[in-house]
């Protein structure tokens, strides 16, 4: 989707369903056993402070929401279940989109992809893509696979952060498609900026407040996680979730390294070149293993396994070599 006015990162897989998959299922469906929700407590915003400053304060509770998913079936106890979707040449099958959402920040947008087809034309850079072509086409019916699809694989997904409104991204969206979710925190957002606590300067050395009042948070809002996602049409029966053993980069210490700049950028109080350089972003926690189990009756064993593969960008490829070798290493124990 390269002619949207904002950035897309999709890719699409199908799964083969038997084909008398749905006769005689209402009854099935009734009796799966899962849970309706559950999840580990929020940091509190104090807390999240002082983190920024000692990443060891809080330790249990820091990895309890870094090894914790949360987990919510509450779309199937409101009765929605997968979609029947059937194709003359390949028969029943399931569809599974996945999407980079990056940091959630288009949230109301992506929604629109999903469930207003209207709203979502508006989002198409018609200078560069006329409605009459195969590209403007092509979108469209990309549109329509998504919004088709009965299982969503999400990364960068943002809970309680000021860039992305403060919302809880991924409950929203799949409140929005009335459909089951968990969701696995990779990082807690502690960087002063993004907590509001950075103090800046003018070239006099007084506060500037212009860049202050930029950058303040509302702490009653702000929970500070990032995380990846899997939402579904179908039950969620059993998750794995927890912190990967290689992490090639460390998003704490490695991100103070730049500070110098900042701190330059800031004695000159060139507010252009320190927006420009304001890359830093300290946090705890890094990629992970995300399993989810889902419950597909039409397939052998009744149960479809999910992986969520989010792998270190800030590192050689050798590191994600390395991820992905300890990521296949749990999907096969």
């Amino acid at each position: 989707m390269s002619f949207l006015k904002t950035s897309a990162f999709l890719t699409f897989s199908l799964f083969l369903l038997s084909p008398s998959d749905f006769a005689g299922l209402d009854e099935e469906w009734q009796l799966v056993n899962v849970t309706r929700f559950s999840g580990p407590e929020y940091l509190t915003y104090d807390e999240l402070v002082k983190l920024s400053s000692d990443r060891y304060a809080f330790e249990d509770k820091v990895q309890r929401i870094l090894n914790t998913p949360f987990i919510s079936n509450e779309a199937y106890f409101r009765g929605a279940r997968p979609r029947k979707l059937t194709d003359p040449r390949l028969g029943h099958f399931l569809r599974v989109a996945q999407w980079n959402i990056e940091k959630s920040m288009k949230m109301k947008e992506a929604i629109w992809a999903f469930n207003d087809e209207e709203k979502f034309k508006d989002l198409i850079d018609t200078d560069r893509c006329k409605p009459d072509s195969e590209e403007y086409q092509t979108i469209m019916n990309q549109r329509k696979m998504l919004a088709q699809a009965d299982i969503l694989i999400l990364q960068e997904m943002d809970a309680g952060m000021k860039r992305s409104e403060y919302r809880d991204a991924v409950k929203e969206l799949a409140e929005a498609l009335n459909m089951n979710y968990v969701y696995g925190t990779e990082q807690l957002e502690i960087d002063p900026v993004n907590l509001g606590i950075e103090k800046f300067e003018d070239e006099t050395g007084k506060g500037n407040k212009e860049m202050q009042d930029l950058f303040e948070v509302d702490p009653a809002k702000y929970k500070g996680l990032f995380g990846s996602a899997v939402l579904s049409r179908y039950p969620i029966l059993d998750v794995k979730f927890f912190q990967l053993r290689n992490q090639p980069y460390d998003w704490y210490e490695q991100e103070k390294i730049p500070l110098s700049v900042l701190e330059k950028a800031r004695r000159r109080g060139a507010k252009t070149v320190f927006l420009e350089k304001l890359f830093r972003e300290m946090k705890i926690g890094g990629r992970v293993y995300l399993q989810a189990d889902l419950y597909v009756p039409q397939i052998p064993g009744k149960r479809l396994s999910v992986i969520n593969v989010h792998l270190e960008i800030k590192s050689k490829p050798k590191g994600r070599e390395i991820q992905i070798a300890e990521t296949l290493s749990h999907a096969i124990a």
